[in-house]
């Protein structure tokens, strides 16, 4: 699990999971993307294709033992860090999303840290 320092400007901490996401732009599905880590303020992805010039975009996030089917933010390009690794910020606000996601991420850095636990 990755964390703040006193350095890093981000507000919430960030878990290295494998997340399936959907990006759709203008009312079309683009191609999925893959994702490197995940926070209640946003995620970093790799994309196949380009976002830049998109202001906003909905963002389906597919979370295993999730009820109720995908996650949907809305979010917008952050910063680019090159070969289409794009850091995307959350801008909705919509309370019952965010609280699914927190459940979520809890439940991952609770099994992270019981399974680093079990190691010899």
């Amino acid at each position: 699990m990755k964390t703040d320092t006193a350095t890093d400007r981000r507000k919430n901490s960030r878990v290295s999971i494998d997340v399936q996401v959907e990006i759709m732009t203008g009312g079309k599905k683009r191609s999925p993307a893959e994702t490197e880590d995940v926070s209640l303020g946003g995620i970093l992805l790799r994309a196949e294709q380009s976002l830049e010039g998109e202001r906003e975009f909905i963002l389906n996030l597919y979370l295993a033992n999730v009820a109720g089917g995908p996650i949907r933010r809305i979010g917008k390009v952050a910063h680019n860090r090159g070969e289409n690794r794009v850091g995307i910020q959350f801008v909705d606000i919509n309370p019952a999303a965010e609280r699914a996601l927190r459940e979520y991420l809890a439940y991952r850095v609770q099994k992270i840290q019981t399974d680093q636990d079990k190691r010899p």
